[in-house]
């Protein structure tokens, strides 16, 4: 299978391996200190021992592998030496078929952040249309940078580039926003099948209510006959915005 990422679980490796069953997690006892360079988006063959993971309703949900070392984990296809030299892709063209063969390994991206989303998600645009980030690990990205994003392409509920690490290599330019109606928006029956799904808008709204979230500020607003909420990093303070207040 395709190693996706890896993790410490006290003095263990746990692997994340996708295999033509699904996911399985390979626990290694004994692994090599460039873990992350050798295994991840490598093609690889283990012999271990194996276990299956329940729900707490008792449904299968995967395999484990408890392996005792790197002498049981051959690899098959080793990852590119520099995953961000790999050729950069519009975000358009994800997921799309390819007579070369499907998306299994990593791809790069190259994109303005638009938007961020805690401390490991994130929302880019190339022009060609939006993409959602899932990082490993917290990403030093501000809505504005240009950034090279390397991560595995899902589509399953909308364009993600999962498990992905990134580099900010200068500033860009953020789309302009779209001013559309609240109503529009809510219009459809999930955010994924809306066309504004991962799009920078503009609202128009009456400021109802602030509240602190644990990293955002949450302001409640009125447009029209629609009540909707929207989120404000703290780093945007919303000293002098008061209940009543037209905001945009």
């Amino acid at each position: 299978g395709i190693v996706r990422s890896g993790r410490m679980r006290k003095d263990h490796l746990v692997l994340s391996v996708l295999m033509p069953g699904g996911r399985s997690t390979v626990t290694l006892a004994q692994y090599p200190s460039d873990w992350m360079s050798r295994y991840v988006d490598s093609r690889v063959s283990v012999q271990g021992v194996m276990a299956t993971r329940f729900n707490t309703h008792r449904q299968i949900i995967g395999l484990s592998l408890f392996v005792p070392g790197t002498d049981f984990i051959r690899i098959e296809e080793a990852p590119p030496s520099d995953p961000f030299a790999l050729p950069a892709l519009a975000i358009a063209n994800l997921g799309r078929f390819s007579a070369r063969g499907g998306w299994e390994h990593r791809v790069r991206v190259r994109a303005v952040a638009t938007a961020l989303e805690g401390k490991n998600s994130f929302v880019v645009s190339d022009g060609t249309d939006n993409l959602y980030v899932k990082t490993q690990s917290s990403c030093s990205v501000t809505a504005g940078d240009r950034v090279d994003v390397v991560g595995f392409s899902t589509t399953e509920n909308r364009p993600t580039l999962d498990e992905a690490i990134c580099r900010t290599v200068g500033r860009g330019q953020r789309p302009p926003p779209k001013l559309v109606q609240a109503a529009d928006v809510l219009a459809h029956d999930s955010d994924i099948e809306s066309p504004y799904d991962l799009a920078v808008i503009r609202v128009d709204g009456q400021l109802l209510e602030v509240s602190h979230g644990p990293e955002t500020y949450t302001l409640v607003l009125k447009s029209g006959n629609v009540i909707f909420a929207s989120a404000l990093p703290f780093s945007n303070p919303v000293i002098g915005l008061a209940p009543g207040s037209r905001i945009r």
